[in-house]
């Protein structure tokens, strides 16, 4: 019998995206399959359908969304929640105070500062130099033992850590003979997320960022609200222009963020594959406008 004979008939008939091996991943995730699995299952459904974009319980309470009012600046949204308007920018793929407008929603970080991941041959030594704090407030903060040993991979958070923000790239000079004007985007260099269909992964089955994850390798943690500073921490390319094959973040979950993959990019708008935005656990497609103040960017 395979996992879907276990799963309501409504579910399962909006699986049909989904193979046994994205499945099995179901398995590794603590709150999912394994502990609701009991060896004398007597009921033919032990899932049921819950409402729309369902809150990822990835860091259950870390995300905030701030709501821009009029008279709001990023100075004064950093100090309310303090945090650094270093941490904002990169959180919100700001590339420009003007892009900030009353209504806009912005996601807030648990901490001032930037997370790392420790690179081969890296000490907590040549981390604190190269963020200019000290090594006993990354021991404190990250509550790493005393003599502070660090693992290849480990993420840390280098508290009050930051890293400069882009500079948005100059208007080109169109000739006055041109009908068209392009527009420009600024964003961060960096690697491109690989692809990986179909492969397991640690994310909560049945949310935006497992199913994302499912096609790209995703080497950080933390729900969608994240992602874009966490991807710019991690060294990976993130930005403002719509790109086939691109990660876009948004607000559309008012709880934590939510993520999709590019499909298709047109004039004014972009076609979305996601996972979580009709219902939990079902995947589906749909437009949305490239100037929707939903998106806050896109990671490459």
């Amino acid at each position: 019998m395979t996992l879907l004979s276990y799963i309501s008939p409504s579910l399962s008939s909006a699986h049909n995206d989904l193979n046994q091996e994205d499945l099995s991943s179901l398995a590794l995730y603590n709150n999912s399959v394994k502990n609701v699995l009991p060896t004398n299952i007597s009921s033919r459904s032990f899932i049921s359908t819950t409402y729309a974009m369902e809150q990822d319980p990835e860091m259950d309470g870390g995300i905030k969304l701030h709501t821009v009012e009029e008279g709001d600046t990023i100075g004064s949204i950093a100090h309310q929640y303090g945090i650094t308007v270093n941490t904002l920018y990169w959180a919100n793929n700001i590339e420009d105070i003007d892009q900030i407008m009353p209504g806009d929603t912005l996601f807030i970080l648990p901490v001032a500062g930037l997370k790392h991941i420790v690179k081969e041959n890296e000490s907590l030594d040549t981390i604190a130099q190269t963020y200019s704090v000290e090594t006993t407030q990354i021991i404190a903060f990250n509550e790493l033992p005393a003599n502070g040993r660090l693992e290849q991979g480990q993420e840390i958070i280098i508290p009050g850590a930051e890293k400069d923000i882009p500079e948005p790239e100059p208007e080109p000079i169109i000739p006055e003979t041109s009908i068209f004007t392009p527009r420009q985007y600024a964003g961060t260099s960096g690697k491109n997320v690989e692809n990986r269909h179909g492969k397991a992964n640690t994310f909560p089955y049945g949310y935006c960022t497992w199913y994302v994850a499912q096609q790209k390798y995703i080497p950080w943690r933390g729900n969608a609200g994240a992602w874009l500073y966490n991807a710019k921490s991690a060294g990976y390319a993130t930005g403002s222009k719509p790109k086939v094959g691109a990660i876009v973040v948004t607000t559309d979950s008012a709880h934590y963020g939510h993520v999709a993959l590019v499909t298709n990019v047109r004039d004014n708008s972009i076609t979305v594959k996601e996972m979580n935005y009709d219902a939990w656990g079902v995947v589906n497609t749909r437009t949305i406008e490239i100037k929707d103040r939903r998106i806050r960017g896109y990671i490459y």
